[in-house]
This record gives structure tokens, C-alpha cells and sequence, in this order.
């Protein structure tokens, strides 16, 4: 009875760790490959940026931030059927990639910053600061409490339904 149990154990073991591989081949090509176009992008983003106007800067910040989400959805897969002991290593990977995609990010941002300043984020946000101040909004007066607890019931009854 016990042989008859550790044999079925051990071959639902050996089938997992088959499953377990059949799953994973997938996604670590699939890593080769996303892996593959973050090189090719991270050679070739610092001289193309050099002359690059703001359509071309918009593309490659596109393009990092695709990456950056297939990245993302591909280790989230990654995270839920790797071994445990493989877990470390891939989170280890996953942060060095992560660095890169940020560095790329910000060599594009900076440069999109010096040629487009109108689309910086100081630019952004003085802008949204000068709509604000046209934007004429209602006055409301809201009786105030004293903070004694007898007055409660009168000051809540005195609050306006919105």
C-alpha cells in the first residue's frame, strides 16, 4: 500500500515537472526574444536620438514603453509557474531589465525635454496651473463646528444637501 502511493506520488511529481517545463519553454523564448529587441533598441537609441526630431523621440518612448509592459505581463506569467528555487533569479533579472528600459526611458525623456520643451513636465504642469486659475468655481458657505459635542446635532442639521 505505501510502495503503491509513493510510486503514484512520484509519478504525479514527474508529470508536474513535465507540465512545469511544457509551460515555461514558451515564456524563455519568449524572453530570448524580448530580451533580443531590448538590446537592439538600448544599441541603437543613444546615436538615433542625437538628431532625432519629437515624432521620432515619441516613437522610441512608445517603443520603450511597450516593451517595458511586455516585459512586465511576460514575468508575471514567469513568476506564477517557475520552480521555487528559480523564483530569485528571475526577480534578479526582471530588476536588471527593468533598470535598463528606465535608463533608455530617461536618455528619451531628457532629449524629448531639450527638444520639445513644450511638452516637459514644468511646461505641463504651468499650463495647467494657468487653466486652473481662470476656472471660476461657485462659493459655498458651510456653517462651522465648534467641536462640542452637545452642538453636534444642530451644526449637522445645518450642512446643505450637495
Amino acid at each position: 500500500m505505501v510502495r503503491r502511493t509513493c510510486r503514484s506520488l512520484s509519478n504525479k511529481y514527474s508529470n508536474l515537472r513535465f507540465l512545469n517545463q511544457f509551460i515555461m519553454e514558451p515564456l524563455k523564448t519568449k524572453k530570448k526574444v524580448l530580451k533580443t529587441a531590448l538590446t537592439r533598441l538600448r544599441d541603437k537609441v543613444p546615436s538615433a536620438i542625437k538628431d532625432a526630431d519629437s515624432i521620432a523621440l515619441r516613437l522610441f518612448e512608445s517603443k520603450t514603453s511597450d516593451l517595458f509592459n511586455d516585459f512586465k505581463l511576460l514575468f508575471d506569467s514567469i513568476f506564477v509557474t517557475c520552480k521555487p528555487e528559480e523564483l530569485d533569479d528571475f526577480i534578479k533579472e526582471k530588476e536588471t531589465i527593468d533598470d535598463s528600459i528606465d535608463e533608455l526611458r530617461l536618455n528619451v525623456n531628457r532629449k524629448m525635454n531639450k527638444t520639445d520643451p513644450e511638452h516637459s513636465i514644468s511646461s505641463v504642469s504651468s499650463c495647467n496651473a494657468s487653466v486652473l486659475s481662470e476656472v471660476k468655481l461657485p462659493t459655498l458657505s458651510v456653517p462651522t463646528f465648534n467641536g462640542k459635542i452637545e452642538n453636534w446635532i444642530m451644526f449637522k442639521v445645518g450642512l446643505p444637501d450637495f
